[in-house]
């Protein structure tokens, strides 16, 4: 017995010597983890819960974790599910481990933490019962209340219940935590440190999850491969830099309907295909540092994304909070690409003011469940936030429940936009608090080109815009660049709370437009749009010749502000359109403009309610109505008769 306890002793104090020097084993370097700070444990049976209707019970044994587990009953079905509310004492990130007992009246379940899937599903079905546990990745966490729901998705073909147990969850910090200097990084801004951190990724994907973190410094990468449930977190002067070596772009048989950036991923500095549970945090920097192209066909070896993620889910890009953002910058085509993503969420992100390297931020292509908030770019080239749907997959994806709230930045392009890409249906998408420092096209934009349909848009919120082409920016046109595209459609917009001064940038000015399309085959209406509380200050100057010109049908693969040329109106120019309604707002100018305030061609159901026009000191009227306006009505709006409701044909002028 002494024997065996002076022989534990040795061993104890060698291994702490070889842990105290770095003594390196085989060839590789010791990899040692800091260890776990203490472990929140809730057990199923005490811990505080809600149920879809079920009934569940606690049984007893001395195998379970505190010597008792929950069990749902056998009434339990597919969807069926048990929620528990805890309280985390400290915000953090932290590994999940979840404890059941297998037995052969199990279903399969799904974990889910605060109302996102967490980790994969856990089959609870065995031949003979055990317990055992399973790790469902990392979650970062806010101090607080948070509900961790077990939801029933199926059952082992071999189960004959669907009934699942709990015995108990727990949650660690630092278990998890893969420094990329472990695994042979150097982040010394000369060494390529791209090896050992894609080692770091794997290390951590293969234990089931983790973080792997970036300590202060300045890594040298080539593509970086993005894993399962692997949080990549991005210290305060952690700096992530390009290389030249990136991927080469796969191959894609569907590549000519869209550009070429759009077509491929794996030509990124971090990449992830049918990956879920990914998170890029921090308030370090990733630079594409000029090896990444704004270019449609870039270099062998440059690469033109930061960071590109494909058919993914459960996906999380940002900062910590609004002081403390994650930098995106020099980042080429795009600075994130998400292709076929659920579940996404883009938060606190600084785009610094560089002039060139920077091209579109956020490209989000057929993805559901998105929320995009707290950004700020300084600069680009492209759009700020674009939602579209592409035919890249090699199907139409259809795009639904979006949200994005609280963007402030200047471009040469939009600062949000649905499209041009539009191949796939886009609903329920909520914008809110814009904030545009200048725009080269629109500040708002919706552009259907491909054939989608476009259904249910809110902006709401304040939002303010200056330096502005257009402030606000809808269309459709019939490029059809998807295999059978017809022309799409937009219905159902609501634009609320937007005043927009200074409408001109440094490609031009253009009047704010809603206009459908119409070709050989017929017309193709906007719908059911809403204005209220909108106010618009255009430069003005036109001369009163302006007021007569009819702007071309947009023929096919054109579809920018710019394609309409000079409108006969300064404040809204309205064809092909139905149901659209203007309540409290107003057009003005900065200079004497002698067009009409308003123009509306081609159109039905249209209602002007309080809408207030300055008039030009060369043209006699506000409002221009042309080639049928039906069920045309204005009221209470100053210096204009009420009218209609009525059916307008030929051209009318109030």
């Amino acid at each position: 017995m002494l024997h065996t306890m002076y022989k534990s002793f040795a061993i104890s104090l060698v291994l702490a010597l070889f842990l105290s020097i770095g003594v390196p084993f085989g060839t590789g370097p010791l990899i040692v983890h800091a260890a776990p700070s203490a472990a929140l444990n809730f057990e199923g049976e005490t811990t505080a819960n809600t149920t879809s209707g079920i009934t569940t019970s606690n049984s007893s044994d001395s195998s379970a974790s505190g010597g008792q587990y929950l069990q749902t009953s056998s009434s339990t079905a597919v969807g069926s599910w048990v929620e528990f509310t805890v309280n985390v004492p400290t915000a953090d990130t932290y590994s999940v481990e979840f404890g059941y007992k297998q037995n052969t009246g199990r279903g399969i379940s799904q974990l889910s933490v605060d109302g996102k899937n967490q980790g994969g599903t856990v089959d609870q079905y065995a031949s003979t019962a055990a317990f055992t546990s399973s790790n469902l990745g990392t979650v970062s966490l806010s101090s607080g209340s948070h509900k961790f729901r077990f939801t029933v998705t199926g059952k082992n073909a071999s189960s004959n219940s669907y009934a699942i147990t709990v015995d108990y969850f727990k949650l660690t910090t630092g278990a998890g935590d893969y420094s990329v200097k472990d695994y042979g990084a150097k982040g010394d801004g000369s060494s390529d440190d791209t090896s050992a951190i894609n080692s770091a990724i794997t290390a951590a994907n293969a234990a089931g999850g983790g973080k792997v973190v970036f300590p202060s410094g300045t890594y040298l990468s080539r593509s970086i491969h993005l894993k399962s449930n692997v949080q990549l977190y991005i210290n305060t002067g952690a700096t992530i830099k390009a290389i030249s070596g990136i991927d080469s772009p796969e191959s894609n048989s569907y590549d000519n309907y869209q550009d070429f950036g759009h077509s491929h991923w794996h030509n990124a500095l971090m990449w992830g295909e049918n990956v879920h549970n990914v998170k890029i945090i921090g308030t370090g920097t990733i630079d594409g540092n000029g090896v990444l192209s704004t270019s449609d066909n870039p270099g062998s070896g440059q690469g033109d994304k930061a960071i590109a993620l494909k058919l993914s889910s459960d996906i999380e890009i940002g900062g910590l909070d609004d002081a403390h953002k994650l930098n995106l910058q020099r980042f080429g085509h795009f600075a994130v690409l998400a292709t076929g993503v659920d579940t996404l969420n883009i938060h606190n992100v600084h785009v610094p003011n560089f002039t060139s390297g920077q091209r579109d931020v956020f490209d989000i292509m057929q993805c559901n469940d998105v929320t995009v908030t707290d950004i700020y770019s300084e600069y680009s080239a492209d759009d700020i936030v674009k939602l579209g749907s592409d035919y890249s997959l090699g199907y139409k994806r259809p795009m639904s429940n979006i949200r994005v709230d609280k963007i402030v930045g200047f471009t040469n392009c939009n600062l949000f936009q649905i499209g041009s890409e539009t191949a796939g249906d886009i609903s329920n998408v909520h914008v809110s608090n814009l904030t545009v420092l200048g725009a080269g096209k629109a500040g708002f934009s919706i552009s259907v080109n491909d054939g989608s349909v476009v259904d249910g848009v809110v902006l709401d919120g304040v939002n303010t815009m200056t330096g502005t082409t257009a402030p606000i920016f809808i269309e459709i046109s019939n490029r059809g660049r998807a295999p059978g595209a017809g022309v799409g459609k937009i219905k159902n917009v609501t634009i609320n709370n937007v005043t927009a001064t200074n409408a001109q940038s440094s490609k031009g000015e253009y009047t704010s437009t809603i206009a459908g399309f119409k070709d050989g085959n017929g017309t193709y209406y906007v719908e059911n749009i809403t204005l209220n509380n909108v106010k618009i200050t255009a430069k003005g100057s036109h001369p009163n010749s302006d007021a007569s010109i009819t702007p071309p049908e947009l023929s096919k693969g054109n579809y920018n502000v710019k394609d309409f040329g000079i409108r006969p109106s300064y404040g809204f120019w309205l064809r092909h359109v139905k149901g659209v309604t203007f309540k409290n707002t107003t057009v003005n100018f900065e200079s004497n403009d002698n067009r009409y305030a308003v123009v509306v061609d081609d159109a039905g159901n249209i209602e002007f309610n309080n809408f207030s026009m300055a008039k030009g000191t060369g043209i006699g009227s506000r409002v221009q109505l042309k080639n049928t306006v039906k069920s045309f009505y204005m009221h209470d709006s100053p210096n204009l008769p009420t009218v209609g409701p009525a059916d307008i044909t030929g051209t009318k002028t109030y």
